[in-house]
């Protein structure tokens, strides 16, 4: 098999071969969703960007006017009290509670740990660290520094009927193939900065097969 010029030397084994390079999430934001932070020489983090939080807060605000909506329809007697299934409280309603599911929701997924600690060796995604984990070698989203070989930058082009943009995947690659993806988003120099300095922090190279 004629190996990827884009891997690194020293890593085209039968692991290397396994490796995909199909994008590890569908989808994914148009904007910058997260930024790489030092915390200490031994732990960096993916935060979430400001962008990120701008347009989750977006939503709620959203849901605030149709709130505002609501009472006004029930307070100037346009719609009786006891009418709850009339136009004019079900769809501002409606309108309200969706937009709050969806703020949280974003800034839920959006501001869960994405945390490197050589203290501990491990890489872990979400909000129970290896310590709080029974059985980490069933969790798909973390796993101990000294596995992971390299970092594998991916694009995906999505569309949608309103609008059309690249995302960009940050992914670590591990001894055994398998891939978890760390970031997602639609700022490449944001994710080509993080990745080198992601890949200084854990001396390991970087595979970049994003769209030139």
């Amino acid at each position: 098999m004629q190996q990827d010029e884009n891997y690194p030397a020293g890593h085209q084994g039968s692991a290397a071969q396994q490796v995909q390079t199909t994008p590890v999430n569908k989808g994914g934001a148009s904007f910058c969703t997260h930024r790489l932070v030092e915390i200490s020489p031994d732990v960096i983090k993916f935060k979430v960007a400001a962008g990120a939080i701008i347009f989750s807060l977006a939503f709620l605000f959203a849901g605030m006017v149709a709130a505002t909506v609501c009472i006004h329809n029930l307070s100037s007697g346009k719609t009786p009290i006891f009418s709850i299934f009339s136009a004019g409280i079900i769809v501002p309603g409606l309108a309200c509670i969706i937009a709050v599911i969806a703020s949280g929701g974003m800034l839920y997924f959006w501001t869960s740990p994405i945390v490197f600690d050589k203290r501990n060796g491990y890489f872990w995604k979400g909000r129970k660290s290896p310590d709080n984990v029974y059985n980490i070698d069933q969790t798909k989203t973390c796993t101990k520094l000294e596995k992971i070989k390299t970092i594998q930058l991916l694009s995906e082009h999505c569309t949608s009927k309103d609008s059309s943009y690249v995302s960009y995947e940050i992914n670590l690659v591990l001894d055994d193939g398998k891939r978890i993806n760390v970031v997602d988003h639609g700022k490449l120099t944001r994710i080509r900065s993080d990745a080198e300095k992601l890949s200084a922090f854990l001396g390991k190279p970087v595979m970049d097969l994003m769209l030139r």
